[in-house]
């Protein structure tokens, strides 16, 4: 496995947001808050305490939007 294939994604954080750079693609896509926090791996219900501000509706919708997105750039892959 090439150096590239073994470290597909290279993240770099700034405070709470990030950038991630597709090392195979080129791309590099931008993480607010709310996805770089689910990328780091919180929960819902983590996320929920992170985010206190944001109702829990539209809260929900956003991760459901950010997993949607990882999946779509191949940075998880769906439970089959």
């Amino acid at each position: 496995m090439s150096d590239i294939e073994s470290r597909r994604f290279l993240v770099q954080r700034y405070g709470e947001e990030a950038v991630v750079f597709d090392c195979l693609s080129g791309n590099t896509h931008y993480l607010n808050p709310v996805a770089n926090a689910r990328l780091e791996g919180r929960t819902h219900a983590q996320l929920a305490e992170s985010f206190p501000e944001i109702d829990k509706e539209e809260l929900a919708q956003m991760i459901s939007a950010v997993d949607a997105q990882f999946l779509e750039w191949g940075m998880i892959v769906e439970a089959g």
